[in-house]
């Protein structure tokens, strides 16, 4: 403990351009390494957040507003581009199975971890607060998949699905919890939470879709841009998903849907205006 206190003390007395160095050569080594001992490198990330972050070394401090907005960026990303791999076609082929899954991944976790909850002396609320703890997954191991080539798998493809699903569900059960902590249950704000989602999903895929296809057809020369304003879309998605008490994952996710289905639109139309030359050259001859 003497030598940890020791580290942490010299570590947070140095200057905020040697912490961000640092934090950059962890960013750039850390994965490196942890291929060569067969550690995906996002475990080995992780681990290294462990040490440096606040119950370790501490490097970065308490106040710590600038990690904090790349961690959350991060997620953002992170599930923007699982939205945005996923296999659109193979998606709605299994759109059912996807419902399915992802309503027993929540369900299951849910009871178990509310029976668990009220078996060890909790009351009703702190007991579904716990279930829906334990029903919220993440997709840490969406960046080892893609990288495997694996994402385009009907399996991988409802495991996406039903993890975002999962964690909107559970989510929801907890904004519902905390509001009743706060001031009572209320059957109107469940009513106000629920519409709110029935109208967010569709609003981010549909009218969402529509204005990035606009905007983006006329960035596709400007490199700079074009990633700029997938920053945005990202950004506002996480925002709105965020005011109505959903994560920002949520919104990041359906964003990268609503990109990819705007990528396979293109490509279809690209291809009929290429056939129908082809279609009409053979008919000539």
């Amino acid at each position: 403990m003497m030598v940890l206190e020791f580290l942490r003390s010299h570590a947070l007395s140095l200057p905020s351009l040697t912490k961000f160095a640092l934090a950059m050569a962890v960013i750039v080594s850390v994965p490196r390494l942890s291929r060569r001992v067969r550690l995906p490198p996002a475990v080995g990330l992780l681990l290294s957040g462990v040490v440096l972050g606040p119950h370790g070394l501490e490097l970065i401090g308490e106040n710590r507003p600038i990690a904090d907005f790349f961690a959350d960026l991060g997620k953002l990303l992170l599930m923007f581009f699982a939205g945005l791999e996923i296999d659109l076609a193979r998606f709605r082929q299994a759109q059912q199975r996807t419902i399915v899954f992802g309503l027993l991944t929540t369900a299951l976790p849910q009871l178990l971890g509310t029976a668990v909850g009220v078996l060890v002396g909790y009351g009703t609320l702190g007991a579904v607060v716990l279930g829906s703890l334990l029903a919220s997954h993440t997709l840490l191991g969406a960046p080892i998949v893609t990288r495997l080539g694996l994402v385009r798998l009907e399996p991988i493809t409802i495991t996406f699905g039903a993890t975002v699903m999962s964690d909107t569900l559970s989510l929801l059960v907890f904004a519902v919890c905390l509001a009743t902590y706060k001031n009572g249950f209320s059957v109107s704000v469940l009513a106000v939470q629920v519409a709110e989602i029935a109208i967010f999903v569709p609003l981010v895929l549909v009218g969402l879709s529509r204005v990035a296809a606009y905007f983006l057809a006329r960035l596709e020369d400007h490199e700079e841009e074009y990633f700029i304003a997938m920053l945005m879309i990202v950004a506002v998605t996480g925002a709105l998903a965020q005011s109505i008490n959903l994560p920002g994952i949520v919104g990041a996710f359906l964003a990268g849907l609503a990109i990819n289905a705007i990528t396979l639109s293109r490509q279809r139309r690209n291809w009929n205006s290429s056939a129908i030359p082809s279609l009409s050259q053979s008919s000539s001859s």
